[in-house]
């Protein structure tokens, strides 16, 4: 079982911005083998009975071993095509040529909304006036319980308190090579208001939530 991708396979990915798939996924434990030097670049071909055997060494289940295989990284990166039904990544890594066309208009579109940096800039102002907001809050209702013990506020003041760290894990303290471009609603195109700079969190929560262009979940998907 792999823990990590390569970090060449990293820096290309940040370069081009895509994002890898979890490494503790069945997608991710495929692309990690590929992308290893003794195995991309046609150094050696996975067979079919290869990814059968891998996944049942690494615990992984799946009724498709050969999907991740054949289609890596949900299939934005190129395997050399020279031997069909057997499975080597392109080195160096290369996009798929439809998604380098996505990936033009995507770069294209994302910086309508400002550079990188200004839009991390904007988001993070944003949350520190909103947890300036919160920890003063938060001071009030700790003066409150100082001077009666009352349990909805404590509870209250566990929410709070629970928000501001939530707040500095997610956003405040990401730091800036760990934005990438990404939609606020992942069912929508790559018009400009639907792509922004973003943290992490939106891929965490993305398959249930809508994002604003500040990352607060404002709507919950049916």
């Amino acid at each position: 079982m792999y823990q990590s991708y390569p970090e060449d396979l990293v820096a290309f990915a940040n370069r081009v911005n895509i994002r890898l798939p979890r490494i503790l996924s069945v997608g991710g434990q495929a692309l990690a083998l590929l992308a290893q030097p003794e195995n991309r670049g046609g150094q050696r071909f996975i067979t079919p009975q290869e990814t059968t055997d891998f996944f049942e060494k690494t615990d992984f289940a799946t009724r498709d071993s050969i999907q991740p295989f054949n289609k890596p990284c949900g299939n934005k990166l190129q395997l050399i095509d020279e031997k069909p039904g057997l499975y080597s990544l392109k080195y160096p890594y290369e996009l798929k040529a439809n998604d380098i066309a996505k990936r033009i208009n995507v770069d294209k579109h994302v910086l309508k909304n400002g550079t990188k940096d200004q839009q991390i800039s904007e988001v993070k102002k944003y949350w520190l006036e909103k947890v300036k907001h919160k920890q003063s809050e938060c001071a009030l209702l700790l003066d409150c319980l100082r001077v009666k013990w009352m349990p909805e506020i404590y509870e209250w003041f566990k929410r709070e308190t629970s928000g501001v760290n939530w707040i500095y894990k997610h956003i405040l303290n990401v730091p800036s090579d760990r934005w990438q471009i990404g939609h606020l609603d992942a069912s929508k195109g790559n018009d400009a208001e639907n792509l922004f700079y973003q943290p992490p969190i939106q891929a965490r929560f993305r398959d249930n939530y809508i994002f604003n262009e500040h990352f607060e979940r404002i709507k919950v998907k049916v």
